[in-house]
C-alpha cells in the first residue's frame, strides 16, 4: 500500500505476502557427466526451467573435457549465471544451485537417499515404472552420464552405493536430451 508519493520517492507498506507455487514437491538433484562444448549451458538451463533443484557436474571416464583446478570456480560461477537467468525467466521461487565439479567417485561416495542413473544397458527397469515408487515429496538423485555414457564400472560402483539403473526408453539419447527426460 503506498502511503507518500512525491516527484523523488514513494513509501509504503506490505500488506501481504504470495509465492506463487512454481516448486515442484519432488527435489530432484541432477548428477550429470560433463559433456562436451556448451552443452552443459543447454542442461542447466532448461533443467532449471523445469524444475530441478540442485546440480552437481561430474567427470567420469567417458567425459572428454578436463577443467583445470584453478578454472572451476570461474566456471561454477558463470553456470550458476545461467541457472539464475533460467530461474528468474521460468518463474522459479527458489534459486538451483550448482554444487560443483567432482569426480563420479566423488559423487557416489557424497550421495545418501534414493537414486536413479540412465543407463542404455538396463533393459528391466524403466524410469517411469520407478518413478511410480517414489513419493512426490521426495529428494532424489538423478545420475546422466556425458556422451559416450557410463562405463560398466561405473554402473557397478552407483549399484554398490544403492543408486538403481534405469533405462530411458528404448533409443539412446544425447547427454543433454536424456537430462531432461530424466
Amino acid at each position: 500500500e503506498i502511503q507518500t508519493l512525491d516527484s523523488k520517492q514513494a513509501t509504503g507498506r506490505i500488506t501481504h505476502v504470495t509465492c506463487p507455487e512454481t516448486e515442484p514437491r519432488l527435489r530432484l538433484t541432477l548428477v550429470q557427466g560433463l559433456p562436451k562444448g556448451d552443452k552443459i549451458d543447454f542442461i542447466l538451463q532448461k533443467c532449471t526451467e523445469i524444475g530441478v533443484s540442485s546440480f552437481l557436474i561430474v567427470t567420469t571416464s567417458r567425459s572428454v573435457p578436463r577443467i583445470p583446478k584453478e578454472k572451476q570456480a570461474q566456471r561454477i560461477e558463470r553456470w550458476q549465471a545461467i541457472v539464475r537467468e533460467a530461474a528468474e525467466q521460468s518463474g522459479r521461487v527458489y534459486l538451483p544451485k550448482v554444487c560443483g565439479i567432482v569426480s563420479f567417485d566423488e559423487a557416489l561416495s557424497s550421495f545418501s537417499g534414493r537414486g536413479l542413473i540412465g543407463w542404455e544397458g538396463e533393459k528391466v527397469k524403466t524410469l517411469l515404472s520407478e518413478i511410480g515408487n517414489i513419493s512426490l515429496s521426495a529428494d532424489i538423485t538423478c545420475f546422466i552420464g556425458p556422451e559416450g555414457g557410463f562405463t560398466d564400472e561405473e554402473i557397478d560402483a552407483a549399484i554398490r552405493h544403492g543408486v538403481t539403473p534405469v533405462s530411458l526408453g528404448a533409443r539412446v539419447l544425447r547427454a543433454e536430451t536424456a537430462a531432461i527426460v530424466a
